[in-house]
């Protein structure tokens, strides 16, 4: 069962009735509240557990230790014991608990008895990346959402999975609900594994640079599978002109100059 809690007013300490009410009565007078709480007696004390609340005090208080919470106003003494001031006040009744517990023992009923009725779905095949064998399995309701993202309810277990392999390989992984649109959009144009390989060879490319690589839905809408590999990045050969005289500068040095 959920536990309840008490509540004790913010003002609580300019109280007037605590004035005059030792640190030990206090203690017994805060125990009191969550008792009630926890028990849902509505405020009230039974008078063997205010024996009990004082008996353990390390300095006991009178013959009657409750004594100063009535004369300061914090109790009232009633038939069988005692009732907190103003504890209603504060704290929920017993009623208005019982009926929330109530209302979420319906909803908890409510939803397991909707599960229960679900229809079992009928077995759905999945495939496994785009290489593998296909790998037959029976997927709940919760599977077959996780294989379906929101959004692409209408999306095939082969499309996510190839797509998936797809966003594995590519070298930059940015605007992953961009990329997933582009890339239903060239599965039409060419075959899912051709795509991939094409994603490989651009992410292995030694030409390739972080900073210049092309967001992935960028590359599927480009239809850049269909390019060759990167021009060379090295340096740049000279023109002719500047060729020649740099190797005119060259010969000319003496050994003196080199030195």
């Amino acid at each position: 069962m959920a536990p309840t809690y008490a509540r004790l007013t913010g003002d609580l300490w300019l109280d007037p009735g605590l004035a005059g009410v030792p640190d030990e009565a206090f203690r017994v007078y805060v125990s009191s509240i969550s008792y009630a709480a926890q028990q849902l007696t509505d405020g009230f004390v039974p008078r063997h557990v205010a024996v009990m609340l004082t008996s353990n005090l390390d300095e006991p208080l009178a013959a009657e230790p409750w004594r100063p919470l009535i004369e300061g106003g914090l109790w009232l003494e009633v038939e069988g014991g005692f009732q907190i001031k103003g504890y209603l006040k504060h704290n929920k009744s017993k009623a208005e608990i019982e009926a929330a517990r109530s209302k979420v023992a319906e909803r908890v009923t409510k939803h397991r008895e909707t599960k229960a009725s679900r229809v079992t779905p009928e077995p759905v095949t999945r495939y496994i990346g785009v290489s593998n064998p296909p790998i037959e399995e029976e997927l709940d309701t919760e599977q077959e959402n996780k294989i379906n993202p929101v959004g692409h309810a209408d999306a095939r277990p082969t499309e996510v999975a190839a797509f998936d392999t797809f966003w594995s390989a590519y070298p930059l992984k940015r605007d992953k609900a961009k990329a997933q649109k582009a890339w239903r959009q060239a599965i039409k144009k060419a075959d899912a594994e051709a795509i991939i390989a094409a994603a490989v060879a651009y992410r292995d490319d030694p030409n390739r640079e972080d900073k210049y690589t092309k967001y992935p839905a960028s590359w599927l809408n480009a239809e850049a599978w269909n390019d060759g590999p990167l021009p060379d990045r090295g340096r740049p050969t000279p023109p002719p002109d500047r060729l020649a005289a740099i190797r005119a500068s060259i010969a000319a040095l003496t050994d003196e100059d080199i030195a």
